[in-house]
Formats: structure tokens, C-alpha cells, sequence
């Protein structure tokens, strides 16, 4: 399975907030690498 974080899910991961555990503990319990598209980057 393809896996596709959105930019708060990637705020949250690096960034101290209420969701930084769930977007960890998620990312260890997928273990698969996350896909980044042209729509991460700043335009």
C-alpha cells in the first residue's frame, strides 16, 4: 500500500503539537516509506 501524508500530518510529526504521538506511533507502525508529490513542495 502506497501511503500519501498531507501537510499536517508532516507538521505534526516534526513539529511538537497534540497530534505529534498518533503521527509517530503511525509512521513506526507502518513501516513503509511515505511518498512525497510536486503538491509538498513549496510552488
Amino acid at each position: 500500500m502506497t501511503h500519501y501524508p498531507d501537510s499536517s500530518f508532516m507538521v505534526s510529526y516534526y513539529i511538537p503539537d497534540a497530534n505529534t504521538s498518533d503521527s509517530q506511533a503511525y509512521l513506526n507502525r507502518i513501516q513503509a516509506p511515505l511518498v512525497f508529490t510536486a503538491l509538498h513542495l513549496p510552488s
